[in-house]
């Protein structure tokens, strides 16, 4: 479940994230909060049923519920604004894009990813006010605070295009991007995660946990399912292994 939200340079609750409005997209460019909707509900690979279910990989799921939740039209998604291309997820980009036609007759590329990753290819930040480049180093801080959180950190940004790229590669489309905001998301551990650690280590066995969350929400689980106990660190990342 998505727990919490950073955009438009202000921290909100899922439950006070502005509501979608049926008039978001006929200016020039929506608020951030209406971006971040959009872009969640779009950089996204779940389907819904005849019944309006949603069915998917359960952190998509997650972003699309609350894109629903907040009155987006997940209804008429495919036919406001169906898929005109994609790049899809990989471990290595740790990013994911979709394109879809926007106002004006041009077209917009949403991007979704781990935030240091997307901030390194962000020029610009949506909402902020000045040079309107991103503010970084608060950026930064709210993820570790987020993740510190033990919720895992997600990124949404944006570029808009005067027509379809003829190449979709990531070089060529996940680049100059204005970063949207970030999101934070509950993803607890299984109940029987703790037992199964606390067997191996009762039999000698030293478990250790590989994955592609924020470091500080790697510890806080770590710490949650008993392969770290407090006090103890031991938290490598992928850059610093290789």
């Amino acid at each position: 479940t998505v727990e919490e939200a950073f955009v438009d340079n202000r921290p909100f609750s899922a439950q006070d994230l502005p509501a979608h409005r049926p008039t978001a997209f006929e200016g020039e460019m929506p608020d951030p909060a209406q971006l971040l909707l959009c872009a969640m509900a779009l950089c996204n690979d779940t389907r819904l049923t005849g019944s309006g279910e949603v069915q998917g990989e359960p952190t998509e799921a997650a972003l699309v519920r609350l894109a629903k939740a907040k009155g987006f039209p997940l209804e008429a998604r495919d036919a406001r604004f169906p898929r005109l291309g994609e790049i899809p997820f990989d471990s290595e980009r740790k990013l994911m894009t979709t394109l879809h036609p926007w106002t004006g007759g041009r077209v917009i590329s949403f991007t979704k990813g781990a935030v240091e990753d997307v901030l390194e290819r962000s020029v610009a930040q949506a909402g902020k006010k000045g040079d309107g480049k991103p503010d970084t180093p608060v950026l930064l801080d709210q993820s570790s605070r987020i993740a510190g959180k033990g919720l895992r950190t997600l990124a949404f940004a944006f570029r808009i295009w005067e027509q379809c790229p003829d190449s979709l590669t990531s070089d060529g489309v996940e680049t100059d991007l204005t970063l949207i905001g970030i999101i934070g998301m509950m993803d607890p551990p299984r109940p029987e995660a703790r037992e199964a650690v606390g067997l191996c280590r009762s039999a000698g066995i030293r478990p250790v946990m590989i994955t592609g969350d924020h470091p500080l929400t790697a510890t806080v689980i770590a710490k949650r399912i008993g392969i770290l106990d407090e006090g103890e660190t031991g938290v490598i990342t992928g850059r610093d292994l290789e």
